[in-house]
C-alpha cells in the first residue's frame, strides 16, 4: 500500500505539470461516465431493482392470451375461468384476483381522482406484506353486502391525511359512498403502476359468465416449483376449459409472468436495453479517446522514461506509474461523471418521468454510485494498461543511447487503430439512431383519423354509482355538462366518449352478422359516445346518418354506427345500412344506421381496427366520461371554465387528465420520443468524441512530422500540398473507420428490426446519410491540424535538426 501511495503521489505531481491535458481527459471521461451513470440509474430503478416484497422473484402475474399472438400473456382473464384455475392448479399458492380501477376521493379538501386496485382478500398475503397500521382484508370483506372498507397506501395516507393514525376506523368518501379505513400499507410497499388505495373485489359475488375478460391475478410459486412448471400446469388446466367451453375459450390459454414484468412493458424494456447498449458505446469511445491521449503523452515522454529505465526502473516499476495516472484521471472523471449523471437523471425524469416505469424509484442511490465507481476504476485500469503495454524497454534504451528524435512519422499504429475503432463505434450508434429517427418520421406522418388534435381539449370525469345509480341520471348529467360547455366562448363542438382515442376501447372477440353467422369479425372495438364526439375528433360520416337525440333517448340499444373497416370485413362492397350485427349475443342484434371513417385506435403502427359506436343513452350510459371539446382558441385556456361548470353541477366531482388531444397523440408516441431523443443525444456525443479523437491523432501526427513538413516546404512544396498530405492521412483513417462501422451497423441494427416501421434495418439512405455526416465531421477535424501544418516555417522546423 505504501508503494502504491508513492506511485500515486508521483503520478499526481507529473499530471500537475500538465493542467490542460488533465482537464481535457477528465471532461472526456466525465461525459462518458456521466451518460452511463444517468442511463444506469434509469435502468436500475425501472428494470433491475427488485420489487419491495419478500421473495418478489417468486411472485407471478396471471393473464390469458390469444394463441395467435406472437408473445404469450398480457390479456385480462375471465372471472369464471380464473375461479376454475384457482381450484385446479397446485403449482401456485394464494391465487388471488385483482383489477385496476380508480375512484373519486372527496371530503374536506378538493376532490381528486386516485388510482386504485380492487383485490381479493389474499392479495397482500400473496405479496408477503400486511398493513403496518390496522388490519388486512378478511374473507368476509369479499362477500356481497359486506361493509365497504378500504386500505390506504402510505403515500396517500401521508399526502391526504397528514400521516394521522387516527384515520384508521374513520369513514372516507369514495365515489360518494362512505368506506371505512381499515389499514395503511408501509412506505414503499407499492404495487406496479402505483395504486393509491385498495378495496375488496367482491369476486365471489360476480356473475361467472365466460364471455368477458375483466381481471388479472397474482400468485406465489409453490415451494420447489419453477416458473416453467407452473406455466405448463396452467396451460394444461386451461386446455380443459377450452374443451369444456369452446364458444368462449377456443384458441385461448393462460400464462404466468414474473410480477416485475407487469411493472415494465416489453416495449419499455427494449427501449431501456437499447439505451444501455448505446451508452456503453459512448463510454468505449470516451475510453478510447483517453487512451489515445495517454499514448500521446507516453510517446512524448520517451526520453524521460528512458532515463527511468537507465536508472534501474523495469516494467514492474513503470506499470504502476501508468496505472496510477490512469486511476487518478478516471477518479476525477468519475466524480465529474456522477455530477453530470445526476443532472442527466433529473433531466430525464423531468422530461420523460410520466413515460418511465417505476419513475419514483429512479435515484442516485448506493447501487448507482457503486456502479459509477466500478466503471471509473475499470476505465482507469484500462487506460493505464494500454500505454504501459505499448512501452518497449529496449526501444527506450536505444532512444537514450541514440538521442532519437521521437516516434516514427505518422504516429503509432496503435493510436490510429484506436481512432478507427472509435469512428466505427460512432457509426454503429449513429446508424441505429438514424434508422429509429427515419422510422419515427414515418410513424408520425400517419393519418390516425384525427383532425387538428391541437384544437381539442380533453378532460376526464367519473360519476360515482352511489350518486348516479340510475343510467338515466348519468345521461342527464352529461347532457347538462355538454350544454353548459357549448356556452363557453370559442367552443366549436363537444362530445363525451368512454375511452380515449388511440388507446382502444372495450372489444368483443367475435361479432357476427344476424342471419349470416359465417360472416363475423374478431376483436371489434366498442365505444359509447354522444353525437358531438365525431365533430370534436374529426371523424367523418361516409354513409347513412350520424347518431342523434333519438338514439340518446332510447331505453334499449338497437342502433349503432360502424367504422369503414368493420363494414368491409362484414359486408365487403355491399352496403352496411340497415343490416344487423350481433354485439351482445342476442338474436335481434343492432341495426347499422351509419358508416364513419376509421380511427387507428390501437396506435399509429397498427391498422385501424373494426369499430362500433353506440349512443350514450339509458341503455348504455357508464360512469366514466371523457370530454372532448374542439375550441377556436388555445384549448387549455378553457380548463378553468370547464372546471367551474363541473363544480357547479357536482362539487364532489373531480376533473382530471386535462390536456389537449395533441398530447394524447404524443403520449401514444411517447416511448419512441424518449428513446430517440436520448439516442440522438448519445450519437451527437459520440460524433463529438470521435471528432476530438481524430483531431488529436492528426495534431500529434503533424507535431511529429514538423521536420518533414519543413523539408518539403524548403524544397518547394506549397501550402496546399501540405494540407493534402495531412488530409489524405486523415481521410484514410476515416474511410477505414466508416467501412468497419457500416459493416458492424448492418449486423447490429438487425437487433432493432422489431422497433422499425416501414424502414429496413439495412436502409441505404440512412447509411449514406450517416457516412456523409461522420465523414464530413472527420474531414473537418483533420483539416484543422492540416491547416496548422501548412503554416510551418521551414527555417524554424529545420533549426531543431
Amino acid at each position: 500500500m505504501e508503494g502504491w501511495m508513492g506511485h500515486l503521489k508521483i503520478a499526481a505531481r507529473s499530471l500537475g505539470k500538465r493542467p490542460g491535458f488533465v482537464l481535457t481527459t477528465i471532461i472526456t471521461l466525465g461525459l462518458g461516465i456521466g451518460a452511463t451513470t444517468a442511463i444506469f440509474s434509469v435502468i436500475n430503478g425501472s428494470l433491475l431493482r427488485p420489487l419491495p416484497f419478500p421473495e418478489s422473484d417468486r411472485i407471478v402475474w396471471l393473464s390469458e392470451w390469444w394463441k395467435d399472438q406472437s408473445i404469450p400473456g398480457g390479456s385480462s382473464m375471465n372471472a369464471a375461468n380464473f375461479a376454475d384455475l384457482r381450484a385446479s392448479v397446485r403449482s401456485l399458492d394464494r391465487m388471488t384476483p385483482y383489477t385496476s380501477t380508480s375512484a373519486n376521493l372527496s371530503g374536506a379538501d378538493r376532490p381528486e381522482r386516485v388510482r386504485a386496485l380492487a383485490v381479493g382478500h389474499e392479495f397482500f398475503a400473496a405479496l408477503g406484506i400486511r398493513p403496518f397500521v390496522g388490519r388486512d382484508f378478511l374473507e368476509e370483506d369479499d362477500r356481497e353486502g359486506a361493509p365497504d372498507v378500504v386500505i390506504l397506501s402510505y403515500e396517500l395516507w401521508r399526502d391526504r391525511f397528514g400521516a394521522d393514525r387516527a384515520v384508521v376506523g374513520q369513514a372516507i368518501l369514495l365515489n360518494a359512498t362512505p368506506h371505512t379505513v381499515i389499514g395503511v400499507l408501509s412506505e414503499g410497499m407499492e404495487f406496479p403502476r402505483l395504486p393509491r388505495l385498495f378495496v375488496p373485489m367482491r369476486f365471489e359475488g360476480q356473475e361467472h359468465g365466460r364471455g368477458g375478460r375483466q381481471l388479472n391475478g397474482i400468485a406465489r410459486l409453490a415451494p420447489g416449483i419453477e416458473l416453467e412448471t407452473a406455466r405448463d400446469e396452467l396451460m394444461t388446466a386451461y386446455a380443459r376449459l377450452e374443451e369444456a367451453y369452446p364458444d368462449e375459450n377456443e384458441n385461448w390459454s393462460a400464462w404466468a409472468d414474473p410480477l416485475k414484468d407487469l411493472a415494465i412493458r416489453r416495449s419499455e424494456r427494449r427501449s431501456l436495453q437499447l439505451l444501455g447498449w448505446s451508452v456503453v458505446i459512448v463510454l468505449l469511445i470516451a475510453t478510447v479517446n483517453v487512451a489515445n491521449l495517454l499514448l500521446v503523452r507516453a510517446e512524448t515522454r520517451q526520453r524521460e522514461l528512458a532515463v527511468r529505465v537507465a536508472l534501474g526502473a523495469g516494467r514492474t516499476r513503470l506499470l504502476p506509474h501508468f496505472i496510477s495516472e490512469g486511476l487518478l484521471l478516471s477518479v476525477g472523471g468519475g466524480a465529474l461523471g456522477v455530477l453530470m449523471g445526476y443532472s442527466g437523471m433529473q433531466g430525464i425524469k423531468a422530461a420523460y418521468g410520466s413515460m418511465l416505469p417505476r419513475a419514483d424509484e429512479i435515484a442516485l442511490d448506493g447501487t448507482v454510485l457503486a456502479f459509477a465507481l466500478a466503471v471509473s476504476l475499470g476505465v482507469g485500469l484500462l487506460v493505464g494498461l494500454i500505454p504501459a503495454a505499448r512501452t518497449n524497454l529496449q526501444d527506450l534504451q536505444r532512444d537514450l543511447k541514440e538521442g532519437a528524435r521521437g516516434p516514427a512519422p505518422g504516429g503509432s499504429r496503435l493510436l490510429q487503430s484506436l481512432v478507427v475503432g472509435e469512428l466505427a463505434l460512432a457509426v454503429v450508434l449513429l446508424a441505429t439512431a438514424g434508422l429509429l429517427v427515419n422510422s419515427f418520421y414515418r410513424v408520425a406522418r400517419i393519418d390516425v383519423g384525427i383532425r387538428a388534435p391541437e384544437e381539442v381539449l380533453v378532460a376526464q370525469l367519473s360519476l360515482p354509482r352511489g350518486r348516479y345509480e340510475e343510467r338515466a341520471s348519468r345521461v342527464a348529467f352529461f347532457e347538462e355538462l355538454l350544454a353548459e360547455i357549448e356556452t363557453i366562448p370559442g367552443t366549436v363542438s363537444a362530445g363525451i366518449t368512454t375511452r380515449l382515442p388511440l388507446f382502444g376501447g372495450n372489444n368483443f372477440t367475435r361479432v357476427p352478422v344476424i342471419g349470416d353467422p359465417d360472416r363475423f369479425a374478431n376483436f371489434v372495438e366498442w365505444r359509447v359516445v354522444t353525437p358531438g364526439f365525431f365533430d370534436a375528433v374529426g371523424i367523418r360520416l361516409e354513409e347513412g346518418r350520424m347518431l342523434g337525440p333519438e338514439d340518446m333517448a332510447a331505453d334499449t340499444l338497437r342502433t349503432i354506427l360502424i367504422t369503414r373497416e368493420l363494414s368491409k370485413r362484414l359486408f365487403a362492397e355491399e352496403s352496411a345500412l340497415g343490416r344487423r350485427i350481433d354485439v351482445f349475443g342476442d338474436s335481434v342484434g343492432m341495426e347499422v344506421v351509419g358508416v364513419v371513417s376509421d380511427l387507428r385506435d390501437l396506435g399509429h403502427e397498427r391498422p385501424a381496427p373494426p369499430g362500433v359506436y353506440a349512443a350514450l343513452s339509458p341503455a348504455t350510459a357508464q360512469g366514466t366520461g371523457i370530454l372532448l371539446a374542439r375550441m377556436e382558441g388555445p384549448p387549455l385556456q378553457a380548463i378553468s371554465a370547464v372546471r367551474q361548470i363541473t363544480t357547479r353541477l357536482d362539487a364532489d366531482l373531480p376533473l382530471y387528465g386535462t390536456r389537449t388531444l395533441e398530447d394524447v397523440v404524443a403520449q401514444r408516441l411517447g416511448g419512441r420520443r424518449f428513446s430517440i431523443a436520448l439516442l440522438l443525444a448519445f450519437s451527437a456525443l459520440a460524433v463529438l468524441l470521435g471528432a476530438v479523437g481524430i483531431y488529436g491523432v492528426m495534431s500529434y501526427s503533424v507535431t511529429q512530422r514538423t521536420r518533414e513538413m519543413g523539408v518539403r516546404m524548403a524544397l518547394g512544396a506549397h501550402r496546399i500540398d501540405v494540407v493534402r498530405l495531412v488530409l489524405r492521412h486523415g481521410v484514410r483513417l476515416t474511410v477505414l473507420g466508416l467501412f468497419l462501422g457500416l459493416a458492424g451497423a448492418v449486423g447490429a441494427t438487425r437487433l432493432i428490426e422489431s422497433q422499425l416501421y416501414e424502414v429496413d434495418a439495412a436502409d441505404p439512405l440512412t447509411y449514406t446519410a450517416v457516412a456523409l455526416l461522420l465523414g464530413a465531421v472527420a474531414v473537418i477535424a483533420s483539416y484543422m491540424p492540416a491547416r496548422k501544418a501548412s503554416r510551418t516555417d521551414p527555417l524554424e522546423a529545420l533549426r531543431h535538426e
